[in-house]
């Protein structure tokens, strides 16, 4: 006799579900077009455009006590809201290290790369993109993705929470801008470079996951309690 082997079936510990991977499809398709769009558009220059004297003339009475904000986007705070978050991911039993890593491969690009290849200046430092901007934009697409992958949470939660991020990141945007350390269109590149990236790594988190499940499921299937000369009898 056949011996039967019964698997039971994994549940899924990728950050995207299908539809989620349509709308990150989606966000990074438009957050890539934006943010090189206007890396272009201001490539090499050191004055604001036209867009950015419009936002700031809108910024104008900007509350002077978000000034205490602009420092969570410095490394120290940063890294401590990235292993917050991680935290978060550990108790959730899932994306930790997604979570651990997707903001430091912004900041990283933002701060290495993107920088000194749009070479734009505000006083004597590279402005475009807010490498400010990306950590705090990169930590908040993070909440954003941990928490849409809660799938046993009721849906109107799960999008309640995203105005609210989506609100935090505008305010720290307009702080920046409103307080001068950086352009307007700095900060929206920022933003642009941290959802493409860390959506650009959730993939990447879930193409490994589900290579690690179906290894796991394979081996789970094999029959190796079948005694020596039995098998298939």
């Amino acid at each position: 006799m056949h011996r039967d082997v019964v698997t039971r079936a994994r549940p899924s510990r990728r950050l995207l579900s299908r539809r989620g991977r349509v709308v990150a499809l989606a966000l990074i398709l438009v957050t890539v077009v934006v943010g090189g769009a206007l890396a272009l558009r201001y490539e090499g220059t050191s004055s604001p455009g036209r867009i950015d004297q419009e936002i700031t003339t809108a910024l104008e009475g900007w509350p002077a006590w978000f000034r205490g904000m602009v420092d969570l986007g410095d490394p120290g705070p940063l890294l401590a809201l990235i292993l917050v978050v991680a935290v978060g991911a550990v108790l959730a039993r899932r994306g930790v290290l997604f979570a651990l890593v997707a903001p430091v491969v912004a900041v990283l690009i933002s701060h290495g790369i993107a920088k000194p290849l749009v070479g734009r200046t505000i006083g004597e430092g590279l402005a475009y993109p807010s490498t400010h901007m990306t950590g705090v934009g990169a930590v908040l697409t993070v909440i954003m993705v941990l928490i849409a992958a809660q799938r046993s949470w009721p849906r109107a939660v799960r999008l309640a929470v995203l105005p609210v991020l989506l609100a935090i990141a505008l305010v720290y945007a307009g702080t920046l801008s409103a307080l001068a350390f950086h352009y307007p269109t700095d900060t929206i590149g920022g933003l642009c470079l941290a959802v493409a990236v860390v959506l650009a790594c959730a993939f990447a988190s879930d193409a490994v996951a589900g290579r690690f499940t179906r290894v796991s499921t394979e081996l789970e299937g094999e029959p190796h309690d079948q005694e020596p000369g039995r098998a298939g009898r």
